[in-house]
């Protein structure tokens, strides 16, 4: 596109749904919103991609608060985007299941409260105790969270959040020893990244909580959703820049006055949402602007941890209807459940493998046979090769690519092949992928981290007109991002005339 000058009075940097979400709510209430977004196409990691005619979802196999009357849903209905959209609850059986070699029985973790804690007492019926306490102390935790009590008054919890200082795994230590019900309760960390000893219960129960209430996928993935918004947005006369990458938030006369693209085009605006990674923010503002002690801690922000991912095809599964609604874990029992290094060899890290194409509706016929197999990384697992640039990697790292492919195959072969059949690869990701396809600093795959020692910007910046959003804002998770949308603009409008409009939708 030719470079320009446009003219509005929000600037978004950053089209997923952090992104979406603040655009639609700002439009609604009479803002002229411009989305600045540096790839080709509007969505983040919402978006799908084809291998084969299948579609894979990248970063969206599942959400909670969905369902009818909760926060999610009246969010998107408020954004209007729910009439297009086709959500599907997970079936009553449905389940993540969980294995372990030192452990002969599954255990399935159901989307429910009631199933899972009678799943765990046929388990552990000695553990009684500690099962009862934990799932406890989980709700206690969440009645104070307005996201799961849409009673309470937004500002004061995001103002003056609850503690996030007690330790998950001194918490799990103090109820039980048991090692595989350890693992089990700890288990969600994969949903947010954060490494077992850095982990906060009250985070945790956040988590936990969202699923246990009910888990909820879209017909069609986040593309669908992605869909939903842009058709929405243009409706209310909101344009997303596409392939343009924001270098420079421009500021005069100490407040911000908008953005300037790699290619020259400029967009003048009295406010800016950025909603990508803070860290990378920092270098787009004159250094003048932010004091020593914040630029120091914003570029310093430990980040959640990434994953191998592998997406692949199969045919004539042996078990097809439990790949339907079940995702399937291999664990190490025990507390350490996610290092915070790579430490451990890929097989003994743990792996998940989901078939989400299999739950479409529309397209059920070509997706049923994706595939995809999870195993957590870290940037110190390809960071030799942290110089090297989309399409044009080293032979080594291919080299790498094609070891670890075979590795994870392999894993999958001995864990699920019996369920699953011969898995036939076709692309596999990195954090390197995270890190360039998805402007993830490091490839986390979950922003930056959410744990004991680590409080993450708020959405207000000392800059006059510079706004932050996304997941290294508020928290982890498709349901999470599209929240802090809601709160930066809830900031910039009226936090709580928003939120009591979003709670009645």
């Amino acid at each position: 596109m030719s470079c320009t000058r446009y003219k509005c009075d929000v600037t978004i940097i950053g089209s997923g749904i952090a992104g979406l979400t603040a655009a639609a709510i700002l439009a609604r209430n009479g803002k002229k919103v411009i989305i600045v977004e540096k790839m080709p196409r509007p969505g983040g990691t919402l978006k799908r991609f084809k291998r084969n005619s299948i579609s894979f979802d990248v970063g969206f196999h599942a959400t909670s608060s969905l369902g009818k009357g909760e926060i999610l849903s009246s969010l998107w209905n408020y954004c209007g985007v729910m009439s297009d959209i086709d959500v599907i609850p997970f079936p009553e059986q449905s389940c993540d299941l969980f294995e372990f070699d030192d452990y002969e029985h599954p255990v399935r973790n159901y989307f429910s409260y009631p199933r899972f804690m009678d799943e765990l007492l046929q388990h552990f019926p000695q553990e009684k105790g500690a099962i009862t306490a934990y799932f406890k102390r989980i709700q206690e935790i969440c009645t104070t969270v307005p996201f799961y009590n849409t009673a309470l008054p937004l500002t004061p919890f995001l103002h003056s959040p609850p503690s996030s200082a007690n330790s998950l795994v001194g918490y799990l230590e103090e109820i039980t020893s048991n090692p595989i019900l350890q693992a089990v309760l700890a288990a969600p960390l994969y949903l947010y990244g954060v490494p077992s000893e850095e982990a906060s219960l009250e985070i945790h129960a956040q988590v936990v909580h969202g699923y246990c209430r009910g888990t909820y996928i879209v017909d069609g993935g986040g593309q669908a959703v992605i869909d939903s918004f842009v058709k929405t947005l243009t409706g209310l006369g909101v344009e997303i820049l596409t392939g343009q990458t924001v270098t420079a938030i421009n500021t005069d006369s100490g407040k911000t006055v908008g953005v300037t693209t790699a290619s020259g085009c400029i967009v003048q605006s009295s406010d800016v949402i950025y909603t990508g990674h803070p860290s990378d923010m920092i270098a787009m503002i004159p250094e003048s602007f932010f004091r020593p002690v914040y630029r120091k801690r914003v570029t310093g922000l430990k980040n959640s941890t990434s994953f191998f991912m592998l997406f692949g095809s199969i045919d004539n599964p042996p078990e097809p209807d439990l790949l339907d609604w079940t995702n399937l874990y291999k664990f190490r029992s025990g507390l350490n459940i996610l290092p915070s290094s790579p430490i451990l060899p890929l097989k003994e890290r743990g792996m998940m493998l989901n078939c989400p194409g299999r739950r479409d509706r529309k397209d059920i016929l070509t997706n049923k046979n994706g595939v995809i197999l999870f195993a957590p990384a870290y940037w110190q697992d390809v960071e030799m090769f942290k110089e090297s640039k989309m399409n044009s990697r080293p032979q080594a790292y291919k080299d790498f690519k094609e070891k670890l492919t075979e590795q994870m195959l392999e894993i999958a072969r001995t864990n699920w092949g019996h369920i699953c059949g011969e898995i036939k690869p076709l692309a596999v990701g990195t954090p390197l992928t995270f890190r360039d396809e998805l402007s993830s600093p490091e490839g986390s795959a979950y922003g930056a981290l959410h744990s004991l020692d680590q409080s993450t910007p708020s959405v207000r910046t000392r800059l006059p007109g510079l706004w932050l959003s996304g997941q290294s804002t508020l928290m982890t998770g498709v349901m999470s991002a599209s929240l802090a949308g809601m709160v930066t603009a809830g900031e910039m409008i009226g936090l709580e005339t928003l939120w009591e409009k979003v709670r009645s939708c």
